[in-house]
Formats: structure tokens, sequence, C-alpha cells
């Protein structure tokens, strides 16, 4: 009897146990919702989102703050990380720096995702590298795609860019308007289909008034800008003009087009003055410099409202510290150029003293060619104005090779491809609706 009792009391304790010991089972099993994740491998805290259409409405994304060496994670069957809610949906994942690079790369939703350093091999600093990996098995995570292409330097050097000038979009001139979104439509056209194309850069005149708050009739001339370069504004490298930095009456707004300049994240890493509007980068082992307006420290003196914001001290402590005495190759972007407009007659937009001081910063440098704007040429118009050693100047050669980007409200924009030998540019513009090639320049490298 006694025997008969404990039987019956161990079954019901075994009862009473199993939702225990089958919770307990549970909590040891895989969880059977998987998710994506994003892997931060870099030395700085970075911020991860899911852009989706989902998010776009209810504002409720995958958004983390990831800590060096850790992962953000997010399942890929909730709608805040993936709209579509299958493991091989493609789903746009955001990685981005506090302060100055933007990647943004597909991958499947079951995918993965890592942002790293990479050293680059000419410079000796650290270039940033996504990657995205797709989910197309139970263990199949095969590499989606990267950014940015020749992140830690190619070997041999390949640096492919577009470059143009004034676009000076103008809320009362809707013809010329089209004229340049359609340029630089066809500019993002070609940067999208070219697989080793690093950028756009601009040399300045994005807009004629920088109008921020025109009549309600009229949009604001640098939301019409920023629309046009919406969706690769990443991977524009551009500058301010004297039209975009002049007051010219209440509506205009020159700060908010500067805010624009120094707080937008780049595809590839930069390095920004003091007050962030001037900054360089390196594509390779060539070093760019974005100089905005002029190179100079203090405005001209016709001119005494349009202040070049300290580029010159920028310039030159840019070159000694991030180039010094290594010969690497540069590359300067400025919206004053060396043509007979920008040298002025009647006006005088920047002075020879000015010239001479930016010559004899540079002179001892190798630079391959100065890019820049504030003329508007048509495409098979003078775009070849050297800049040729100023009296008084010993140093240095004869000359630096200097070329007019655009202008892009005449249809004109400028190819330009560095390898190990030479420096090709290209001059392409619209004729009858078509893209032509109107000119074309080769340097041969020291």
């Amino acid at each position: 009897m006694v025997e008969k009792l404990i039987k019956i009391m161990v079954r019901l304790v075994s009862i009473a146990l199993l939702p225990l010991l089958l919770i307990g089972f549970l909590v040891v099993l895989p969880s059977p919702v998987e998710a994506f994740n994003v892997y931060n491998e870099t030395s700085l805290p970075i911020n991860s989102k899911s852009v989706n259409d989902y998010c776009k409405r209810w504002f409720n994304c995958f958004d983390e703050l990831i800590s060096p060496g850790n992962k953000g994670t997010c399942p890929w069957d909730v709608k805040r990380c993936n709209s579509k809610g299958g493991r091989q949906d493609d789903v746009k994942i955001w990685m981005e720096t506090e302060d100055d690079f933007l990647c943004i790369l597909p991958m499947h939703a079951g995918g993965y995702a890592v942002i790293e350093e990479v050293k680059n091999r000419y410079t000796g600093r650290n270039d940033y590298k996504c990657l995205t990996y797709n989910r197309d098995g139970d263990e199949d995570y095969p590499l989606r795609t990267t950014s940015p292409y020749g992140a830690g330097g190619e070997d041999p050097r390949n640096v492919h860019f577009l470059i143009t000038a004034d676009p000076q979009y103008e809320n009362k001139n809707e013809e010329r308007n089209e004229i340049s979104k359609k340029t630089i439509k066809k500019m993002k056209s070609l940067f999208k289909d070219t697989t080793d194309m690093r950028g756009v850069v601009i040399a300045g005149d994005l807009t004629q008034n920088a109008i921020k708050d025109p009549p309600p009739s009229f949009p604001k001339e640098y939301e019409i800008y920023q629309e046009s370069i919406q969706g690769q504004a990443r991977f524009f490298f551009d500058g301010l003009g004297n039209h975009d930095l002049e007051n010219t009456g209440w509506t205009s707004d020159p700060e908010a087009i500067k805010d624009d300049i120094k707080e937008r994240k780049r595809g590839s890493r930069v390095y920004k003055s003091s007050s962030k509007l001037h900054y360089s980068w390196d594509w390779d082992d060539v070093h760019f410099v974005q100089l905005n307006l002029f190179p100079g420290d203090e405005s001209a003196p016709q001119f005494p409202q349009l202040d070049p914001q300290e580029s010159l001290s920028f310039l030159k402590k840019d070159l000694n510290d991030k180039v010094g005495s290594s010969r690497r190759p540069i590359v300067l972007i400025s919206h004053y150029g060396f043509d007979p407009f920008s040298l002025g007659n009647n006006e005088k937009w920047w002075t020879e003293e000015q010239r001479k001081e930016f010559w004899d910063a540079i002179a001892d440098y190798n630079v391959l060619a100065i890019f820049t704007g504030h003329i508007h040429p048509f495409p098979k118009g003078d775009w070849k104005y050297p800049f040729k050693r100023p009296n008084g100047s010993s140093n240095g050669p004869d000359e630096i090779s200097t070329f007019v980007s655009g202008a892009t409200l005449k249809a004109a924009f400028l190819d330009v491809n560095i390898d190990q030998s030479k420096i090709t540019i290209e001059r392409w513009g619209f004729k009858d609706g078509e893209l032509k090639m109107y000119d074309n320049e080769t340097l041969r490298l020291n």
C-alpha cells in the first residue's frame, strides 16, 4: 500500500514539474525568430538604422548607437526592421560615424552588415569601409556589396570622379534650372553606373541668391539644389561660391547653406577645418582639398562681404599635416580661378597679393591640378587657364594646370581619371539632347 502511494505521489510531482521542465528546455533552444546584425569593428561609436517605408511613416525604425566592438540586432520579421517581413527581402542599412562618414547599403533582411577601419596603404591613416552580406541559405552568407570603392587605397592608383561648377539654381529661372537639373541627373547616373567612380565634386555657386524664404509662389533655391542631389548627396563633395555666400536681401540665408556643407556626412572620410566649412579627403594617395570661395584669409577689398573664412590657413595646415614631404599628388578646388573674369579688370574678385600668397603656400607641393568655377562657359568654350607663377615668387613650377569645371547651368562637366602615370580630363556636355565629349587634356605625371 505504501509503495502504491509513493508511485502515485511521484507521478503527481512529475506532472506538476512537467511545464517547468518544458519551459527550461525551451529557454536553452535557439530562438525561432532570426535577426540581422550590424557589427561595429571601428574604434568609434556608430549609429545604424534600417531604412524602409514603414519607418518613414511610423518613425519606429531600428535605430541604434553601437559602441566599438559590439553589434546591433533587429528581427527580420518585425516591420520596424524589415517592412516586408521576409528573410530574403532587401533592406537598406545606414551606418554613420558621429562626425563625417555615412554609408547606406542593401542586404537581405536575414543577412548582416559590418563597418570597419582599413589602413590606407598610401597615407597611413584609416579609411572607413562598409560591407553587407546576404542570407542565401541556412549557412550561406555571400558578400552583397562594399562601400566606398577604393577604401584602403587601390594599387595601382585609380582615382575616377566627375566635377562641375555653377548649377546656380534660381527660383525665378525655371528654364536654366532645368539645364542644371538635367546635368546633375546625368552625372548621378554616370556615377551610379560606373563601378570605379569615387564621387562628384562641385566648385561653388550652388544657388543664385542663397534664398531660403522666398515669396510663397517660389521654391527655395537651396532646396532645389538639395533635391537635385538627393539619394546620392553623400557622394557630393561640394563647396560654396560668391552667389551662395552673399546676403542679397531679407530672403537670403547663406548660413543655412553653410550649415549643410558643414554637417553633411559623406561617403569618404573627410578632415574638416575648425569652422567645418573647408575640408579635405584622400582617394588612394591623391589628396583633395575643397577651399570653397577662394584660398585666402581675408576678403578682397572690393567685396568685403565675401569672406573666404580663413581657407588659406586651413590649406597650409592641412597640407603640412596630411601631405608633408611625401610628394603625394594634390588636387585643389576653388570657386575663383585664373580666367580673365576671376582676375578682374573692373571687379577684383581676389587680389594679386592673395594669389601670390596662395602660390607660395602650394609651390613646394606636388599639385596636379586646380579645378575652378565662377565663369560660365558652354561645353565647347574655353576652360583651360593655368595658374602662372606670380611675380616675386621663385619656388615651384612655371605654372600649375587649372581647369574651369562647368558651367552646370550650361550643361558642362568634366570626367577626370588619375592613374599612376597621367591625369586625363574630358570635357562633356549636351548637344541636341545627347551627351557628347567636346574636348580632353592628358597631363603626364612626374
